[in-house]
């Protein structure tokens, strides 16, 4: 239980903030996470109301995610492995978006879209600067919420 919940930790890191981790780094502790997400709920003005909500969407696209990263990385390094992963991925993305349509503002809403287009803009420079590991980094191939 321990190693799934720092997989998670680490998962959700890569996932919310954009930050690369490799498998064998270790984790950032729950209160990093913690402000993070805290951070991440500002930036959206999450209300009392929403946070649960918002909170639950967010977990369950953690889990989501590395679901998807654990099954390719055991099959190891492969462009069908790749291809595979970025599909169900961009399922991920756009049921989170779905859901979290259903609980944000409009205005929300186009301030997450905003940081969806930023995250995607800053990933596609940092690829541009070196030629990262296809399925070793799968953690990076979305660090979009």
């Amino acid at each position: 239980m321990k190693i799934l919940s720092s997989t998670i930790v680490v998962l959700m890191t890569t996932i919310l903030f954009g930050t690369s981790v490799s498998a064998t780094a270790a984790p950032p502790s729950d209160r990093d996470i913690e402000a993070r997400k805290a951070q991440f709920m500002e930036k959206l003005e999450i209300t009392d109301e929403q946070y649960d909500s918002v909170s639950n969407i967010l977990d369950e696209r953690i889990v989501a995610m590395m679901a998807v990263r654990d099954k390719y990385m055991s099959q190891g390094r492969n462009p069908d492995n790749r291809k595979f992963a970025r599909e169900e991925i961009q399922e991920i993305n756009e049921n989170t978006k779905f859901r979290l349509s259903e609980v944000l503002t409009e205005d929300q809403m186009d301030k997450y879209e905003t940081m969806v287009k930023k995250r995607k803009s800053e990933f596609k420079n940092s690829r541009k600067n070196h030629n990262g590991e296809a399925l070793g980094n799968l953690s990076r191939v979305n660090r979009v919420l």
